[in-house]
């Protein structure tokens, strides 16, 4: 079985894709000089660098993550270019199967699939930021 009919092509490109915008939530909070100096402190009272990263990075940058994280999802699910060249019959992804409803005049699928969608956007961006102002 090749990469494109077990879908790994599909993650790949997708993963392509989104990357650059992960890390352009995640590199400005881990370049923060508070969580520098905390780590540099972390190191010298002997902390393992493994431990460090656990307990002292991955909470200072958390907020940052789960947004990254959310921005990513968001912008795979939507993305049409990449799902439309590299998907395959058996496995239809959420922008060609939309694009598939609408020409095809499916229009109650499309709205199902579209509110499905939305809702795996807006639910998780209400959590998030009512967790950041909880802060």
């Amino acid at each position: 079985m090749g990469l494109r009919e077990s879908g790994w092509l599909l993650v790949a490109g997708h993963v392509l894709y989104t990357i650059p915008f992960l890390l352009g939530t995640l590199i400005p909070a881990m370049d923060r000089p508070r969580l520098k100096d905390q780590e540099v402190v972390a190191s010298s009272l002997g902390m393992h660098p493994f431990h460090t990263f656990f307990t002292v990075t991955l909470p200072a940058i958390r907020r940052a993550l789960f947004g990254g994280i959310l921005m990513v999802v968001t912008l795979s699910l939507g993305e049409f270019n990449v799902s439309f060249f590299l998907f395959t019959p058996t496995a239809q992804p959420m922008p060609v199967f939309l694009f598939d409803s609408y020409l095809t005049g499916r229009i109650e699928q499309a709205a199902a699939q579209t509110i499905i969608f939305l809702a795996m956007v807006i639910i998780p961006a209400i959590f998030l930021e009512k967790f950041q102002n909880n802060r």
